[in-house]
């Protein structure tokens, strides 16, 4: 297993590339994700952890457009990271989190924000995508993967 954040380009949509962060421990469950958001268009950066996942996010943080992460990880937990990179970031990202735990360890994972979109592990591609599009769409209207388009974070704000 690597130690760095790997990136997978995939095809554009209709002009633009939606960049996903995807934050994930369990290298098999990466893998897969991955590939069903590749197949679906997006462009997907991995992180395997959440110092990979908070360092990607604020190092790129005009390209990401949204992040799916795993809530429990070794060291920064899905929402501890996704908190400290919003505050350095002074924004917020669309994120949908997922999980297979039915309740937390004592200390695992810090509580999701109010409102946050949990996603239960297993979930079928098709779930995941749906959830997804629902994620992008409230931050981005009108979003859909048939090609209405993002605009990065510096297009929007004429930065």
């Amino acid at each position: 297993m690597q130690n760095s954040p790997e990136t997978h380009d995939s095809s554009e949509t209709h002009g633009t590339t939606v960049r996903i962060l995807l934050a994930e421990d369990e290298a098999l469950v990466r893998r897969l994700v991955s590939r069903t958001l590749r197949e679906a268009g997006f462009e997907v950066a991995e992180a395997e952890d959440g110092a990979s996942a908070l360092e990607l996010l604020v190092g790129e943080s005009s390209e990401i457009h949204a992040i799916v992460t795993d809530v429990v990880m070794p060291g920064l937990s899905g929402p501890e990271f996704v908190k400290r990179g919003q505050e350095e970031l002074e924004r917020q990202v669309p994120v949908l989190y997922v999980s297979g735990y039915l309740s937390y360890p004592t200390g695992r994972a810090a509580p999701l924000p109010e409102g946050a979109t949990l996603l239960k592990k297993p979930f079928t591609a098709t779930q995941l995508l749906d959830e997804l599009d629902r994620v992008l769409r409230e931050r981005y209207p009108g979003f859909s993967r048939d090609g209405a388009p993002i605009l990065s974070f510096s297009q929007r704000t004429g930065a």
